[in-house]
Order: C-alpha cells, then sequence, then structure tokens
C-alpha cells in the first residue's frame, strides 16, 4: 500500500495536480481516510442478496466526515457523498 501511495502522491506532484480522483481501490481510499488525505468522498452502494458482502472501508473511520447528500437510482444503487468535518460546504 505504501508503493501505491507514494507512486500517486510523485505522479501528482510531477504533473502539478493537487487534486485527482480515485475509483475502485477500497483499501487505498481506507488508507488515505486514516491520513485524513480526502477532501471529500463518494461510495455507490450496490444492493446485493448474496452473503454477508464486505466492509467497504476496512480499517477507514467514518466518524470525521459528514454526509452531504445521498442519490437513489432505479437501479437500487444509492450513491452516498461525504465531506471531511473541517470542511463547510
Amino acid at each position: 500500500m505504501r508503493k501505491i501511495f507514494a507512486f500517486l502522491m510523485v505522479t501528482m506532484d510531477g504533473y502539478g495536480l493537487e487534486r485527482t480522483s480515485l475509483l475502485g481501490s477500497s483499501a487505498l481510499t481506507a488508507s488515505l481516510v486514516r491520513l485524513r488525505l480526502l477532501d471529500g468522498l463518494r461510495i455507490m452502494v450496490n444492493p446485493v442478496a448474496l452473503g454477508n458482502g464486505r466492509p467497504v472501508l476496512r480499517g477507514g473511520d467514518l466518524t470525521r466526515y459528514r454526509l452531504l447528500r445521498t442519490r437513489a437510482f432505479d437501479s437500487g444503487n444509492v450513491l452516498l457523498c461525504y465531506q471531511p468535518q473541517s470542511v463547510q460546504a
């Protein structure tokens, strides 16, 4: 995980980027949540009727984030949009 994070930071710095988007890696996202490096978080919840599933952000603590809005889709999916507590909408 450290190598991925280091690569991401070096790549962003090399391109002069201050913001980026990350799609699909719950482990990397959980690490960024723990380090308080995210200024926003969007989680798409896909309802599944098979077993228990797995935690969205294992080890990532969302208590420092507040839910800004939700959006329900006809498919049954729900988009959850979070922001750190210290950031004003």
